[in-house]
């Protein structure tokens, strides 16, 4: 039978070692859990600027609608393409652009926060598994120094019935 340093400093290293695992577990779960954020990010980033050129080219079809009713009500009351009326279409037409631009613009930038927002996640799941690495180091050291402690102490320690010398 073992005698009970062996068995606490064996049970210390067991400790150290469990919990290393968990550690290790729980930086891996996080760095799994901010992987996925990103992951998500990324998507939503795609998403934004897809719906942004959407609605940019709705944008766009309408404006050309309500041109070609312009022009067709300057034809139906005779009034000719030339001056202030050709002015007026022609702002129109550069209003429409401009606001089909805004759109994209728009777009972009909400894609641009969730690229940075991937991009945050992604190096939070790599701090969750460096973290994780450490703790799990930690928790073996921690148990192994442990179970060295007790072999020292065991050692130096007095045996049961041995005499101690008093001065």
């Amino acid at each position: 039978m073992a005698d009970p340093i062996t068995i606490m400093a064996g049970m210390s290293m067991v400790g150290g070692m469990v919990s290393a695992m968990g550690a290790q577990a729980q930086g891996q779960s996080a760095a799994m859990a901010q992987q996925f954020n990103a992951d998500i990010a990324g998507r939503d980033a795609g998403l934004a600027r897809e719906a942004a050129a959407y609605d940019a080219n709705l944008q766009e079809r309408q404006a050309r609608m309500q041109l070609g009713s312009i022009r067709a009500a300057y034809g139906a009351s005779g009034v000719t393409m030339e001056g202030s009326p050709l002015d007026v279409l022609q702002m129109s037409i550069e209003n429409a652009e401009r606001d089909r631009q805004q759109i994209l613009y728009r777009g972009e930038l909400k894609a641009l926060g969730y690229e940075d927002t991937r991009t945050l996640s992604l190096y939070g799941a790599k701090s969750a598994k460096t973290q994780g690495d450490w703790a799990s180091a930690t928790s073996l050291l921690t148990g192994f120094s442990g179970a060295g402690k007790l072999f020292t102490a065991g050692k130096t320690a007095p045996s049961a019935g041995a005499p101690v010398a008093i001065s």
